[in-house]
């Protein structure tokens, strides 16, 4: 979850300041497009009104505009070559609000046609010249397209005095006039606002491409640092690890694929200790297996050779008779070795299976101390026993238990070469007994102890051993549901404590 947690939030740091730069620039950019179009219509208006209200005067100075229409048309056209008319699309004027009819223009293109108004703007300027007695200031802005381009529209009313018509009959000795309300119409250049809208979404678009690239750049690197780099070295290290090359000193990063990688090294390192240790033992094994052989195949050899000599003699004396048993016995026995060697061996690859029954465990240590007394002696070794009275007879497999334990006191033995003590004890304790093998030997370092209990783990190979003694005799324990357990202090001595169950389950399942 570490990792996924900072690629994610990584991740949306890098959108979340991207986005951040992103509407900051483009909020600048805004702001100043606004003020740009403010200040380009407060000219705009500052430029449109004085044109405003010059044809507002000169139309309004007129008495009679209606029957000066062409000095009206002649005062326009006069305007267009003025330096504030540049911007000037075309002026247009009415000479009424209900009948927008144009009378002159700028360009004469329009005279003839009616002004487009909304009923909006209509009913705004009608209001407003209705009530502004003769004031006419108010001008209706927008924008709409002329001749292919965008152009600011500016409508304004003027007033006029028309004169009165007099009905046909009728004399009058002056002339009377109204006040009227026209409409003038100017329409300026804006097509600097399609370039700047154009601009805008350039700018915007622009934005966005910069945006997309520098959140996918990103996005690459810290995919690439927090993913793919860890995966690839990852890979590497499973390469190397079936090369045969693990490096235990790299150092990894703390997230997950680092752990992973880690986990995996010290693993692959595992693997590789295991199987170097695992074709040591196999080479110890086959030296082990050859000495062991050797010696009984050296005596079935002398032993088959010196019988075939006597069978070559025509009579057999009394004498080579009893030589012929006495080899024929040695065979046998040797025979009987290989097989037990064979044994051996084979138990190492399969559970042991116990011939269980009920046996004295102390007539069972005593006849084992009496067969190594003579050993014993011979260094110097004084053997003490501590038996229980409380313990009576045991469910053993007697063959693999009075194996293991004579592999134990073996041991210690060949740990006293010159002289010392071996103590055999035993006690009861919760339904189980406890038995006690203990020396006053060498003693054991500790990285040895981790050890010994490892097949063909050994300490004597000069001597030819193989190192399945302590193996076979754990192995025969577990069999009967028990423990071992071992402690040993260099220059003190080492003690095996083994507990068995007075009575193993199989046994309670049958008496129950």
């Amino acid at each position: 979850m570490q990792l996924k947690s900072r690629y994610i939030l990584i991740v949306n740091l890098v959108i979340l300041v991207t986005m951040t730069i992103f509407f900051v620039l483009d909020d600048y950019r805004m702001q100043g497009s606004h003020l740009e179009a403010v200040q380009r219509g407060t000219t705009d208006g500052v430029l449109a009104r004085p044109i405003l209200e010059r044809i507002r005067d000169d139309v309004q100075s007129l008495i009679s505009p209606d029957k000066q229409i062409e000095q009206l048309r002649m005062e326009l056209r006069t305007m267009r070559d003025l330096p504030e008319m540049r911007d000037v699309l075309e002026v247009r004027l009415t000479l009424s609000i209900e009948q927008p009819k144009v009378i002159a223009s700028l360009t004469g293109e329009s005279e003839g046609t009616f002004l487009t108004l909304s009923q909006q703007d209509w009913a705004i300027l009608t209001q407003y010249t209705q009530s502004s007695q003769g004031e006419t200031a108010r001008i209706v802005a927008g924008m709409q397209r002329y001749r292919g381009k965008w152009a600011t529209r500016l409508v304004t009313p003027y007033t006029w005095w028309a004169e009165v018509a007099i009905p046909d009959g009728q004399q009058s000795d002056a002339p009377e006039y109204y006040l009227a309300a026209g409409l003038i119409e100017v329409l300026l250049d804006s097509s600097e606002v399609a370039s700047y809208w154009q601009s805008f979404r350039l700018i915007h678009l622009l934005y966005v491409l910069v945006f997309a690239l520098t959140v996918t750049v990103f996005v690459d690197m810290a995919t690439n640092r927090m993913v793919l780099r860890p995966l690839e070295r990852l890979a590497d290290i499973v390469r190397r690890g079936e090369e045969g090359e693990v490096d235990t000193r790299a150092i990894f990063p703390t997230n997950e694929v680092g752990r992973i990688s880690e986990t995996l090294t010290q693993m692959l390192a595992t693997m590789k200790r295991l199987h170097d240790e695992r074709v040591t033992n196999l080479k110890r094994l086959a030296n082990g297996v050859a000495h062991e052989i050797r010696n009984p195949l050296n005596s079935i050899s002398i032993s088959v050779q010196y019988l075939r000599e006597l069978l070559e003699s025509d009579k057999l004396s009394a004498d080579q008779r009893a030589d012929a048993q006495e080899m024929l016995q040695i065979v046998l026995q040797q025979v009987t070795e290989l097989n037990r060697i064979t044994t051996q061996f084979l138990n190492l690859t399969r559970p042991a299976r116990l011939e269980l029954e009920a046996v004295s465990l102390h007539d069972l240590l005593e006849r084992l101390v009496s067969e190594v007394a003579p050993q014993a002696k011979e260094a110097g070794v004084q053997v003490s026993c501590d038996f229980d009275p409380a313990v009576g007879d045991i469910w053993l497999d007697v063959d693999q238990f009075r194996s293991a334990i004579y592999n134990l006191v073996q041991n210690a033995l060949q740990a006293m070469p010159t002289s010392g003590s071996l103590f055999l004890s035993t006690r009861t304790r919760a339904r189980h007994v406890v038995v006690e093998v203990r020396d006053t030997g060498k003693g054991m370092a500790p990285e040895i102890q981790e050890r010994i209990f490892d097949p063909y783990f050994t300490t004597r190979e000069q001597e030819g051993g193989l190192g399945l003694g302590l193996t076979l005799a754990q192995s025969a324990i577990f069999a009967h549901e028990g423990t071992i357990q071992v402690r040993s202090q260099p220059g003190v001595g080492t003690a095996f404590t083994i507990s068995l169950p007075m009575m193993p389950s199989g046994q309670r399942a049958e008496g129950a």
